[in-house]
């Protein structure tokens, strides 16, 4: 079948670059991801056409590659977790003939890289920061704790998120709403953002939302887990180690 032969490239380039993995990264290998990128992007666009979600995705890669300032390992690793994504689709394909919509769930990054969206909660947010960090082991990564590299605020936020595999949304009570004879507290636009974000790519079960007492939040993220709290986020401690152990990002 014609879908097999793009399969069987990228089972090479996945094994290759894995193996590069092991070594330090360093500038002399970008070449060699832009070759790879390069080829990937061609047989994409083949399967899915140029407008496709999964080829815009592989092309943004291609041109990261190409950019110094941003080749490092993390960007790598969310490389290669993507092409094991476009590997089982075209191995979907290849048994069952027909075409795979894309908008199901991205592969989820085996890592212990933990997401933070928040507003202007600050103080609970780096209790929450340190929480993770420290009594859990695990990787939190806050936008506003990284370098930004010139970068846009959406280029870093994609780059960045696309190598977690669980998120907290902290929804504390920054701005105030007043629409027609209704007045309420609810979260920054950014939450909602990358909220949305989050759930799209990883699942309704892997985006734990921390809402404080009097915000109000939109039904659309009804379903998704949330915890209340007041004004201290560590009142919560119990709730969120069961909410990372039903997840698998810890054990007991």
């Amino acid at each position: 079948m014609d879908e097999i032969k793009p399969k069987i490239i990228l089972d090479d380039i996945i094994a290759i670059n894995k193996k590069v993995l092991t070594y330090k990264v360093d500038p002399s290998q970008k070449g060699y991801f832009i070759l790879m990128a390069s080829k990937i992007y061609q047989e994409v666009i083949k399967i899915f056409g140029r407008e496709a979600v999964i080829s815009k995705e592989f092309r943004r890669y291609l041109e990261v590659f190409r950019q110094p300032k941003y080749f490092n390992a993390d960007l790598i690793n969310q490389f290669i977790t993507r092409i094991n994504y476009l590997s089982t689709i075209l191995s979907e394909l290849s048994l069952t003939k027909e075409v795979i919509p894309l908008s199901h769930r991205s592969q989820i990054p085996t890592t212990k890289n933990v997401f933070i969206i928040h507003g202007h909660d600050e103080p609970n947010t780096l209790k929450l920061y340190i929480l993770l960090r420290d009594e859990f082991r695990l990787n939190p990564i806050k936008i506003s704790s990284k370098p930004g590299q010139s970068r846009s605020i959406i280029d870093k936020f994609e780059v960045d998120a696309s190598t977690c595999s669980f998120a907290f949304a902290i929804y504390s009570r920054d701005d105030e709403v007043v629409k027609s004879q209704e007045q309420y507290l609810q979260a920054r636009p950014n939450v909602f953002f990358e909220s949305g974000w989050f759930t799209g790519r990883l699942g309704k079960d892997r985006l734990l939302i921390l809402l404080q007492n009097g915000t109000k939040i939109h039904s659309d993220f009804d379903g998704i887990s949330r915890i209340q709290y007041d004004n201290d986020i560590n009142d919560k401690f119990i709730q969120i180690r069961d909410e990372l152990l039903a997840a698998n990002m810890i054990t007991v």
